[in-house]
């Protein structure tokens, strides 16, 4: 990983866990052992449950501030496993019956795949959003460009700027919608190493 970019280690930390996690459970369920179930008391856990008790308190940390490096890179890569294990399952126990040749249906991996794509674009996109994010706020000297260099959803005068030239509303209309695509916490945890 380049150590040089925070923003491409915390997306990696993320997005690698996750398609991994994804490719494994499915090879390991459709070619190896497809009558794999965790039984607790009787009753069929489901790996969408186990990833919701990975990535809820993984979630929870990131939101929180993790305090160290290494606890911050820790929770980023258990929220890619967790979401993975959980969007696995989403569209098969809703579609199908639940039973483990269901799972092994088409349409229980197109909907699989369907949801970890779009998670994964998601993701690129709240990346590379973030960045033009960065230059809009430092290419555009108006009033909303404070929404991206303020580093939060209030508004403020951006760094440096004085008046409102003709053709700036168009700027700063445009700063706006580059801005309104990165979340709030592209800004915080996620975006630190």
């Amino acid at each position: 990983m380049h150590r040089d970019d925070p923003a491409r280690v915390a997306l990696l930390t993320v997005l690698l866990p996750l398609l991994g996690t994804f490719a494994a459970c499915r090879l390991y369920l459709h070619l190896v052992d497809p009558n794999a179930d965790a039984t607790i008391l009787g009753y069929n856990v489901h790996h969408l449950f186990t990833g919701s008790l990975i990535a809820l308190p993984a979630a929870f940390a990131l939101a929180v501030g993790a305090r160290s490096r290494a606890a911050r890179r820790v929770a980023r890569a258990l929220l890619g496993v967790g979401s993975a294990l959980v969007l696995d399952e989403i569209v098969y126990l809703i579609v199908t019956d639940g039973s483990n040749a269901a799972y092994l249906t088409p349409a229980s991996l197109r909907g699989a795949l369907l949801l970890v794509g779009a998670a994964v674009a998601a993701l690129l996109a709240m990346h590379f959003g973030s960045a033009s994010c960065a230059r809009a706020a430092d290419d555009v000297q108006t009033p909303l460009a404070g929404l991206c260099a303020g580093g939060g959803w209030i508004p403020g005068p951006a760094p440096g700027a004085t008046s409102r030239r003709p053709g700036a509303v168009l700027k700063e209309a445009a700063a706006a919608v580059t801005c309104s695509q990165q979340p709030y916490f592209a800004q915080g945890d996620l975006s630190r190493p």
